[in-house]
């Protein structure tokens, strides 16, 4: 079973809000495109304890909400470092399915960016809470950890509202990419080369797009 699955937006379109995960279609004025958010990153987990231990005690994120889902034999948790509401707060959405302890997660996923105001520091915490630090070569400008399932986390400095600053994805067509999230997802695009592309809704929190797909390896 595949571990990563969903990115999920906030979109609105005339005037009302609708909610969108993945790969989806829609069509938005461009009055509404600037009220657009990027809400949640989703994917499953392994230990969802270990996994809410290590965010909360070496990335000092918060436990927003949660529920336990027994007849669908589940559990969901949302992490992140303040309020949802309207897009305020970045989160990450893990789920755990019951009895399934490991997963594969693929060459697609790159890593979650969060910013901190002193990277050194910031893998100094994670080492002092039995976090893994797979890549410190580039301090200060940046480092590398890894949770218990494998999900990496890239610390850069800086210090804004969000400290989540960026989700990183590989792909096989960068041009395609590009196009899939102005046309259908209303993002603009920040820069672009031809093996990367930075979007979003603010310079704030963007998509991160590499290609052509390989598997995840250091450095980015």
């Amino acid at each position: 079973m595949v571990g990563f699955v969903t990115t999920g937006l906030r979109l609105r379109t005339s005037g009302r809000e609708k909610f969108g995960k993945g790969l989806c279609t829609v069509r938005m004025s461009s009055d509404a495109m600037k009220d657009n958010k990027m809400l949640h990153v989703v994917y499953r987990v392994g230990n969802i304890e270990a996994t809410k231990k290590y965010y909360t005690k070496c990335f000092g994120m918060k436990v927003l909400r949660e529920r336990d889902v027994p007849d669908d034999k589940y559990t969901n948790c949302f992490l992140g470092y303040g309020s949802e509401r309207r897009g305020e707060h970045f989160s990450i959405e893990l789920t755990y399915n019951y009895g399934v302890e490991k997963y594969d997660l693929g060459n697609g996923f790159k890593y979650v960016g969060i910013s901190v105001p002193d990277v050194e520091a910031a893998v100094n915490k994670v080492a002092e809470n039995d976090g893994k630090i797979i890549d410190d070569s580039e301090l200060p400008a940046s480092a590398v950890a890894e949770d218990t399932d494998g999900y990496r986390f890239q610390l850069v400095p800086g210090e804004q509202r969000d400290p989540v600053s960026k989700v990183s994805y590989n792909c096989t067509n960068i041009e395609n990419s590009i196009k899939f999230y102005q046309t259908a997802l209303g993002m603009t695009c920040f820069e672009s080369s031809g093996s990367l592309a930075k979007l979003g809704y603010g310079s704030e929190k963007v998509v991160h797009c590499a290609a052509p797909q390989q598997p995840t390896t250091i450095p980015f």
